[in-house]
């Protein structure tokens, strides 16, 4: 399955999923919100087989994609949280 980057792009009206910021299409990265490598041991079920189905990918910035990394949405929120608290 290809991915369409235009309608990711799309998704958030040309704006960064995570973040917020303003994106050009070529520099967006597209993100797994259940993460490809454990996406088929997720706990949470989302309705569809395939990781890279439009429903589980996000536009994030190349920062914010590097942070989230491999952790799965509510976990990169717990994540931010720490942050936050540390600061």
């Amino acid at each position: 399955m290809k991915i369409n980057r235009k309608k990711i792009h799309e998704k958030y009206s040309g704006h960064y999923a995570y973040c917020g910021s303003v994106i050009e299409i070529k520099e967006m990265q597209v993100d797994h919100i259940i993460p490809k490598y454990n996406f088929f041991k997720h706990e949470i079920n989302p309705g569809y087989d395939n990781p890279n189905d439009e429903r589980n990918l996000n536009p994030a910035c190349s920062p914010c994609n590097k942070y989230k990394d491999t952790y799965d949405l509510e976990m990169f929120r717990k994540q931010i949280q720490v942050q936050i608290k540390r600061l």
